[in-house]
């Protein structure tokens, strides 16, 4: 019985191993985007600029005061430059900015 219970506890451990694994390659691959600052919430004077650098859509709206809907469509139709990460559409603030002065933010 010891035996078994050995066996799980390191099928545990290496299960856990993989899945750190896993994670620091996704962090990685997104900070090579540049959606995450290396430095995010690291720093606890770290600029708040900074980790709100790029948006989702939801926050875009938010901002923007605009339906979530009428982003998604100046998106598709190129009025505001998007990055997809994975199944995530993110838009940067600042040129989100741009476009809401009045400039064409492609």
């Amino acid at each position: 019985m010891k035996n078994q219970d050995a066996s799980l506890v390191l099928t545990g451990n290496s299960f856990l191993t993989e899945l750190r694994k896993i994670i620091r390659e996704e962090l990685d691959a997104t900070r090579a985007f540049g959606v995450i600052p290396v430095e995010a919430g690291m720093d606890a004077g770290s600029d708040a600029d900074q980790s709100m650098a790029y948006l989702n859509i939801r926050e875009a709206a938010t901002f923007s005061r605009l339906a979530s809907s009428t982003i998604r469509l100046y998106i598709r139709t190129g009025k505001i430059k998007a990055l997809k990460v994975g199944r995530r559409v993110i838009v940067r603030k600042e040129d989100l900015e741009e476009f809401l002065e009045g400039g064409r933010a492609t």
